[in-house]
């Protein structure tokens, strides 16, 4: 699984990702997207960061959010990540959680932390992670068959 279930409303948070890399490559990705580092490959949603960003239509309009522990965002860099780049930007507060194809992480943020990450040069962009992009393609269709 791409990303740990969060427990609902009981304040706990993503645990931190220790293998690296949790992301699924069998996944059929097209191989023009799956190394340009404009894009954010995620199971249920894939969408080009230089242009208007996809949003599944599952999407609410708010991101993630645990009570006192900020918002999740995607944030991606500007290319292959550096641990120094990690470390600037653990070090503005942001607490980075899971690995995202193409070179971003799921951070959680709060406001004036996300205006200490978009000042880091080595960051190219910042997007809400929305609550749909958790939920994999297989269990909505699973779903739809029993509407």
């Amino acid at each position: 699984m791409l990303f740990p279930i969060l427990a609902s409303a009981s304040g706990s948070s993503l645990p931190k990702n220790t293998t690296g890399n949790s992301f699924d490559h069998s996944s059929s990705y097209s191989s023009a997207t799956s190394n340009d580092g404009r894009y954010i490959l995620l199971k249920a949603a894939q969408f080009n960061t230089e242009e208007d960003v996809f949003v599944s239509s599952l999407t609410s309009t708010e991101s993630i959010s645990l009570s006192g522990s900020g918002e999740y965002y995607i944030v991606q860099f500007s290319g292959s990540i550096l641990e120094e780049w990690k470390q600037d930007l653990r070090d503005t507060g942001a607490t980075i959680f899971d690995y995202v194809p193409n070179n971003a992480f799921i951070v959680s943020m709060n406001s004036s932390v996300k205006a200490e990450v978009e000042s880091l040069d080595s960051v190219q962009w910042i997007g809400l992670y929305y609550p749909s992009y958790r939920i994999s393609p297989s269990l909505s269709s699973i779903s739809s068959e029993f509407d």
